[in-house]
């Protein structure tokens, strides 16, 4: 499932702009599956950011890079593209 939808501040024209801050790797959504998994461990106190700092599952969506690797949370409508707030996809 993409969650676009459910996202109306990131339309398709904004997706396009968005890339990894620090790879520039182009961002999609990520599916449903991939969020309800980062939010279980965010509630269990088990993500972290790349900076090392506990992840509240105070998010509705992720950004993914093109590989994969990392994601970015959406919070609020708004995507945090900070390094340091990136989480690494297991």
């Amino acid at each position: 499932m993409n969650l676009r939808s459910d996202n109306p501040m990131i339309t398709d024209d904004v997706l396009n702009l968005l890339v990894c801050p620090e790879s520039k790797q182009r961002l999609r959504f990520a599916d449903s599956a991939i969020v309800e998994r980062l939010k279980k461990l965010s509630i269990s106190g088990e993500l972290d950011t790349i900076a090392g700092s506990r992840v509240n599952g105070d998010f509705e969506a992720v950004l993914l890079r093109e590989d994969g690797a990392i994601g970015y949370l959406v919070r609020g409508g708004i995507p945090i593209l900070l390094v340091e707030q990136g989480v690494a996809i297991i």
